[in-house]
């Protein structure tokens, strides 16, 4: 098994345990496209298990308790083939669900109490952190857009 296998798995461990309570393979997926967005903004030293080790201080909801896994779980089984393609960027944009996260940073699920933080730090800062998408009950929020100067 290589650093990279246990990385891998790591990733599925932790977008399940964030996401299945929605019922949503997109929504895991999003989870893991928000994480390769931070990483790829230099947060957690860049790196998927520092960048996992980091969310909780930006969570949009209190994290959930671990969960036992079913292997046997249908929405387990198609998220842990779906995740290579996300993990080593080879699916080539025909992904509704990277669309929609586009460049999100942050999410937070609305069917579950928001953290004090995120509301003060990210709901309130619309200008600073605009929602930019939501799929099913997570909803996703980013940086402004870019301002190129002439």
């Amino acid at each position: 098994m290589t650093t990279d296998m246990v990385q891998r798995a790591r990733v599925v461990m932790f977008a399940y345990n964030e996401a299945r309570h929605t019922g949503s393979l997109d929504c895991m997926k999003a989870v893991v496209y928000v994480l390769k967005n931070r990483i790829r903004a230099g947060w957690g030293s860049g790196t998927w298990l520092n960048a996992i080790q980091g969310h909780e201080a930006v969570a949009g909801t209190d994290p959930q308790p671990d969960q036992m896994f079913d292997v046997q779980d249908r929405l387990l089984q198609m998220f842990a083939r779906d995740i290579d393609d996300i993990y080593l960027s080879s699916s080539f944009g025909d992904d509704n669900t990277k669309l929609v996260v586009g460049e999100a940073l942050y999410y937070q699920f609305i069917d579950k109490p928001t953290r004090g933080w995120f509301l003060e730090n990210i709901v309130r800062e619309p200008k600073l952190h605009p929602r930019t998408g939501q799929i099913g009950t997570m909803a996703l929020f980013g940086n402004p857009p870019k301002v190129e100067k002439r």
